[in-house]
């Protein structure tokens, strides 16, 4: 039995990378994100940087899980509507799914690498404890 998903109001503030906010009845969603993120303390950029295959957090296999039980299902929709008065969300991101409605599969996947390089700073000892690191 098809249902229909009514919903009176949505307010998303922000969607982002990848997210999804449906309404109704979908067969698949896959959202995907990779991000590779480099912070410097001082902004030299070489120009051949990014290289996703460089980390292997972003090639390594994603388990999935193993299910050896049958698992019998039986579903009975009395009301054919799917009603949702107010949808508030502030924020949906990375690969996310907001949905009102049926689906039969969500693969989502997020990688995220953040690289954060700080100028070397010499470390205090109990010698020179009265001056400053700098």
């Amino acid at each position: 039995m098809k249902r229909a998903s009514i919903v009176g109001s949505a307010k998303i503030r922000s969607l982002l990378f990848s997210a999804i906010l449906q309404i109704g009845d979908n067969y698949i969603i896959a959202p995907n994100s990779k991000v590779l993120a480099t912070q410097r303390e001082i902004p030299v950029f070489r120009g051949n940087e990014g290289n996703f295959a460089s980390f292997p957090i972003f090639s390594a296999s994603i388990p999935q899980p193993i299910i050896n039980e049958h698992i019998h299902l039986s579903i009975r929709n009395e009301n054919p509507v799917i009603q949702v008065d107010i949808v508030d969300v502030i924020g949906v991101s990375t690969a996310s799914v907001i949905q009102i409605g049926a689906n039969r599969i969500i693969q989502a996947e997020s990688r995220t690498k953040h690289i954060r390089q700080l100028l070397q700073r010499e470390t205090e000892t109990t010698e020179d404890a009265g001056s400053a690191p700098f």
